[in-house]
């Protein structure tokens, strides 16, 4: 550590992304060691397969024509990103934006319209409201077992049919415009005993399935919301103020992760490293898995061209 200046910059960003992308496989194998650059060790960039066998929806409802584009480009961007860390990590991945369009008419003959047969989960950003057409394609896609997760931080699904039926397993609600902003970070598990010295920000993985915490150590947000459960509905991660992070619904494969969209990519910089890409993918995995369990196999195999 006292000699960690004399290490290149790009080895140790070359470093962070092997270990993301690759974890403790680097320490695995017969010749785990190469040189990067000056002599200095990392692993080849294999990485494991979690989504492997799983095809994934990533639909964003956004208004392409809207004056915000900062908006617009924020949330298509995380969109992207989770798509390609799908790819990356041995998983097909389909991008749609399900965006409440006009006319409406287009819907029935749009060739871009998912087939949610072929899907076993859905990662859905919903800060403008989805057509009607495309909640009700969600709604019968999670009553057949097919797995969401949803980023939910007051979007356009906090409200409508979604929310009436209580396909939501967690409510946010706005608060006083006067409400000053709270940070908070990833609460540390109960069943840790930390010593003094540790950091309360570091988190180790769940000790049982679903291992939704596995390679997170640091999720942090600016928040000023309020959150409220469905009944029944199962925690699976929390905020160091004790509001939820992570909610299973308790009774269908749907999850909710209330972070903003921006930490997806690490846009605040004064807040520090973020792992809230990895906890989405996380949560995906375990939704798709027990989607198979759920509906079996596909009735019939994506070709490339589809």
């Amino acid at each position: 550590a006292a000699h960690v200046e004399a290490i290149p910059k790009m080895v140790l960003i070359w470093a962070k992304v092997l270990h993301r992308k690759c974890g403790s496989s680097l320490l695995q194998g017969p010749n785990p060691k190469t040189s990067v650059a000056d002599d200095w060790p990392a692993g080849p960039p294999r990485p494991r397969k979690p989504f492997k066998d799983l095809v994934c929806a990533v639909m964003y409802s956004v208004d392409t024509e809207a004056r915000n584009d900062q908006d617009v480009e924020r949330n298509i961007t995380a969109a992207t990103l989770v798509a390609e860390e799908i790819e990356f990590l041995g998983g097909r991945a389909i991008l749609e934006n399900i965006f409440a369009r006009s006319p409406t008419a287009r819907e029935s003959a749009d060739p871009h319209i998912i087939n949610m047969d072929q899907v076993d989960v859905a990662f859905v950003l919903a800060p403008w409201t989805p057509s009607e057409s495309r909640i009700a394609r969600l709604i019968n896609f999670v009553d057949q077992g097919g797995g969401a997760v949803l980023l939910s931080f007051i979007g356009g699904l906090s409200k409508g049919t979604w929310l009436d039926r209580q396909y939501e397993p967690l409510i946010t609600g706005k608060v006083a415009d006067n409400t000053p902003y709270e940070d908070v970070y990833l609460a540390t598990p109960a069943t840790l005993d930390c010593a003094p010295f540790m950091s309360k920000k570091r988190s180790q993985d769940t000790l049982s399935p679903p291992r939704i915490l596995c390679g997170v150590d640091s999720i942090n947000g600016r928040r000023r919301i309020t959150s409220q459960l469905v009944e029944g509905a199962k925690v699976l991660a929390k905020w160091s103020d004790g509001q939820p992070l992570v909610v299973q619904h308790p009774c269908k494969n749907v999850f909710s992760v209330s972070q903003r969209v921006s930490r997806i990519f690490e846009l605040d910089d004064d807040l520090g490293h973020d792992d809230t890409l990895q906890l989405v993918l996380n949560v995906m995995v375990h939704a798709g898995r027990e989607a198979k369990r759920i509906r079996g196999p596909h009735p019939a195999v994506l070709s490339s061209g589809e």
